[in-house]
């Protein structure tokens, strides 16, 4: 066995059956994820006529949702250096079926914000630990597109909820949303709890005199063979300070890689929460806005493998700068988009594929532009960024429904605002220092 010190036990080896049924897994849960977020934004239309509510009031339902996330991705999601992967799935996933059920059950705006809030800290945790996860049981060949992969689970659970729209929300009403999301959640709970078990990349890094056999035995799971000594790790996992990611040259790079990532997640989580009131305010029913849904997450799977694929050996920020680009075209299209409603449904679909693309990028580029000793800490920054972007993007978009500002105006305003990320990448490809023997030694291993 190569030398484990900075990529992981499982790097230089071949994938086996087990490693790509755990990857799996990490995508179901993903598809959880995305049905919980969306539950809330497609059933806002109904909430807000239940309850009376004024577009600022969901508003905060929204931000107490991305106020959550990003709890759970900066400091929460740091606990499984301590307490391992595994404990941290666990946790977020049974957490999560419990918050939905008893939302369902709410009674009151302030009921479901802390509902709301709690849901995002467990979602904002998983967000970190699912990326990590899935990066450290791949082997250096399907890093990138087990990654993309993992993505593609989110825009599926969007697809999810907007089948749970359409087929719920008009019969049932929208309870029913929350109780068919916590439901996923609790059947990812069982799959984690007996086919997931501990990255061996955790159990090098706590070492101790039980270490080996743990590994030995995760290996053998794995369908690997046994190791005779415990391999040298230096990942110091948990103990990689923020700083280290802007230290020396990859310090500006960094930076407008963290600028970019706030910008960007200020116009995706607009999107996600507030497009369906957009379509219905452009005439669509709430069902016909479900299966705007439907179409927008299909396209986003297709958006997540195309950037994986477009990423291969290396291409991980030129690929996202593609991304942006098109963004920008899609956001302009949907704002200009007359109100007919098959081209509002491929306009939204269209934008969603250049979102989730972009995503992808942004999260491959923290994952193999950077050592191993500050992986965690990467991805930990860019998902906590994204939801810092997560929490203004909503309050965005209800400050700017609040206005009365047309469709076309909106968008207008977002397409100007995904020339940032856009610019910023430019820059940052020019500064970036590429540390990562990734892409070198993937095409050795089969």
């Amino acid at each position: 066995m190569k030398d484990a010190t900075s990529q992981g036990v499982l790097y230089d080896r071949p994938m086996s059956s087990m490693q790509f049924v755990i990857i799996t897994i990490c995508c179901l849960t993903n598809i959880a994820d995305g049905a919980d977020i969306a539950s809330l934004a497609f059933a806002a239309p109904v909430l807000m006529d239940d309850w009376s509510l004024r577009p600022a009031v969901l508003a905060t339902l929204f931000g107490a949702t991305a106020v959550g996330l990003a709890i759970g991705a900066f400091f929460v999601a740091q606990l499984a250096d301590r307490f391992g992967s595994r404990l941290m799935l666990l946790c977020s996933t049974g957490t999560i079926a419990l918050a939905m059920v008893l939302s369902a059950l709410a009674t009151s705006v302030p009921q479901l914000t802390v509902l709301r809030f709690l849901t995002g800290i467990c979602l904002g945790t998983l967000a970190v630990t699912l990326n990590v996860v899935a990066s450290e049981f791949a082997n250096a060949r399907w890093r990138n597109m087990s990654v993309a992969v993992l993505h593609t689970g989110f825009s599926i659970g969007t697809m999810v909820g907007g089948a749970f729209a359409a087929l719920l929300l008009a019969p049932y009403g929208w309870r029913a949303m929350f109780i068919a999301a916590g439901s996923i959640n609790a059947v990812m709970f069982v799959l984690i709890l007996f086919l997931v078990p501990e990255s061996p990349s955790y159990i090098i890094s706590r070492g101790g005199e039980r270490a080996l056999g743990s590994l030995n035995r995760v290996l053998a799971r794995l369908g690997h063979p046994n190791v005779d000594e415990l391999p040298a790790f230096v990942m110091a996992r948990g103990k990689a300070k923020i700083s280290a990611l802007v230290a020396g040259a990859r310090r500006n790079s960094t930076l407008l890689l963290w600028l970019s990532q706030f910008a960007f997640a200020l116009i995706s989580y607009l999107l996600l929460n507030w497009k369906p009131t957009v379509l219905v305010n452009a005439g669509l029913t709430p069902t016909q806005a479900g299966l705007a849904g439907l179409a927008s997450g299909f396209a986003g799977i297709i958006g997540h493998i195309a950037a994986g694929y477009i990423s291969r050996d290396g291409r991980e920020a030129r690929a996202t700068m593609i991304f942006f680009i098109m963004l920008c075209v899609a956001l302009l299209w949907f704002g200009l988009q007359p109100p007919i409603v098959g081209w509002l449904i491929l306009s939204a679909a269209f934008t969603s594929f250049c979102n989730v693309g972009a995503f992808t990028g942004l999260l491959l580029i923290g994952l193999n532009y950077y050592p191993a000793a500050v992986r965690t800490a990467s991805v930990a920054m860019l998902v906590g960024i994204a939801r810092l972007g997560a929490i203004t993007g909503p309050l965005f978009g209800g400050l700017l429904l609040e206005q009365d500002l047309a469709r076309n105006a909106m968008f207008l305003v977002l397409a100007g605002i995904s020339l940032v990320p856009l610019i910023a990448m430019h820059f940052a490809m020019y500064g970036w220092s590429r540390i990562s023997p990734d892409h070198a030694q993937a095409k050795a291993v089969a």
